[in-house]
């Protein structure tokens, strides 16, 4: 049987089953037309036809979903050399996530402690001024003379100037070091410069 004729049977196939005829002469004659093609040929080869029609569009869809795939797996390998290198790289480096204060999240670690470190060198170097500010301040050499007595010496042998009024907040300050030193205005300078160079060793808080 030709193609023709297959295709001449499918289309009776389809005018009988939606009854798309004119007059019932039209149907009568359609139908001995079909009669006569329906052979068991012309229906394998009908069949065989079908078939191959209704795969033509799973055939599609295969190759479409193939093409997808390969695409999926182009990308795929895309990701994970981007996974790779990020690896790597995290390895290598480290950064700040978790900051209370909000003002290191996303700097590098190490230039989060570059920055601490200095902060800290910086608040030493103050801390240190400051000490020295109050170790000048707390030194006994304080200007002027004991009203009827001499300069002293300390137990450096340094030449060292006591006031009254220094003498005076020694003795409020700190009493029990006074005491302890033999501290007596009929002593003399001496005495109450010895008992500043103690304080002023002891960070100017006194001794027990």
């Amino acid at each position: 049987m030709t193609m023709g004729s297959d295709n001449e049977l499918m289309v009776l196939c389809q005018a009988l089953v939606a009854r798309r005829f004119e007059s019932v002469h039209d149907a009568e004659k359609a139908l001995e037309r079909f009669e006569k093609l329906t052979t068991p040929a012309a229906v394998l080869d009908l069949i065989k036809e079908l078939e191959a029609q209704r795969e033509i569009p799973n055939i599609r869809a295969i190759k479409s979903l193939r093409g997808d795939c390969q695409d999926l797996r182009a990308e795929n390998e895309r990701l994970k050399r981007f996974e790779t290198a990020y690896k790597e790289f995290s390895d290598k480096t480290d950064w700040v996530r978790i900051d209370p204060a909000g003002q290191e999240v996303g700097m590098h670690v190490a230039d989060v402690l570059r920055k601490r470190c200095d902060d800290l060198s910086s608040h030493n170097r103050a801390q240190a001024e400051e000490i020295k500010a109050l170790r000048a301040a707390s030194t006994p050499q304080h200007a002027g003379h004991i009203p009827g007595g001499a300069i002293a010496d300390d137990v450096t042998g340094r030449r060292v100037i006591v006031s009254g009024d220094a003498i005076n907040r020694l003795k409020a300050s700190h009493p029990r070091a006074c005491v302890n030193a033999g501290l007596c205005e009929k002593i003399g300078q001496r005495v109450y410069t010895r008992v500043f160079s103690e304080l002023s060793a002891c960070g100017g808080g006194g001794c027990p």
